[in-house]
């Protein structure tokens, strides 16, 4: 999915209200669970997985780590908030899980991305100021 794009665009019209009502739900709320979700939809979480993965191609929980790592990708990009804060605040609690999830999406630590982020953000302010 483009950093920008909403879900919903990604996956064209979907043709279920259920669906779009959880993707709408995840998109502010990352940390939410499947079955917090099915139960938003009034569904048993089997059923809702099912649904989900028939309209949007993947399962809710492929699909709700990717978001929360673009979530992730994005707090370290604009804000100053430790690690640890943003991997709690888009439901990961667990450091080293974060770790490797991210490093699996992103090809390296959350730390080094940071670091990247900022080596580019600094290069840009200097170049503004010569």
């Amino acid at each position: 999915m483009a950093r920008n794009e909403s879900a919903l665009e990604e996956f064209g019209s979907i043709d279920d209200s259920r669906i779009r009502q959880v993707i709408t739900a995840l998109e502010s709320q990352p940390h939410l669970r499947a079955a917090h979700l099915a139960s938003m939809v009034e569904l048993c979480r089997d059923h809702f997985g099912r649904l989900f993965k028939r309209h949007v191609g993947t399962s809710i929980s492929r699909y709700t780590r990717r978001l929360r790592l673009e979530k992730a990708a994005k707090l370290l990009e604009t804000t100053f908030l430790s690690i640890k804060e943003i991997h709690n605040e888009v439901g990961i609690p667990d450091a080293a899980n974060f770790a490797r999830q991210f490093k699996h999406c992103y090809g390296m630590s959350p730390s080094d991305y940071r670091q990247n982020c900022n080596v580019g953000f600094n290069q840009q302010k200097s170049e503004l100021t010569n």
